[in-house]
């Protein structure tokens, strides 16, 4: 069964951010997904072809992470041992590729939950480390 992301604009809300991370290729998306989704290979598939085909209406996208679970860990053990859990990666070709996606993104829904978007650092990025406690 093909799991479909109910993702559409909402009405905007004035929003006051801090910028912890300067613009970037990459921008992480948060709240869009849950350890149990995660957990099941079929889903898993599925949620990332649904962040891809909502992230490619905004430019070309070079790599998609979405960082998942080993099988044998407990879900206690997961937040602390999977760096980046529950969070989407994504990286466009270009600075302002990824600048038009996250002002768009942050209006959207994604089965059913309001999306946050932040850029995050490329090094970083590049070089395999999610810690969003780091940004």
């Amino acid at each position: 069964m093909k799991r479909v992301a109910a993702y559409g604009s909402i009405e905007p809300v004035p929003v006051v951010e801090k910028i912890v991370c300067p613009p970037s290729k990459v921008i992480v998306l948060k709240h869009i997904l849950t350890i149990e989704e995660l957990g099941i290979d079929e889903e898993y598939q599925e949620i990332l072809e649904d962040i891809e085909d909502m992230a490619k209406r905004y430019g070309e996208i070079v790599r998609t992470v979405v960082p998942r679970p080993h099988r044998a860990m407990s879900i206690e053990e997961m937040p602390e041992r999977v760096k980046g859990l529950g969070y989407a990666f994504i990286e466009y070709k270009t600075i302002e590729e990824a600048c038009k996606a996250r002002k768009e993104l942050i209006k959207k829904m994604f089965s059913d939950r309001s999306v946050a978007c932040s850029f995050f650092d490329h090094k970083k990025f590049s070089e395999g480390e999610y810690d969003l406690s780091l940004i």
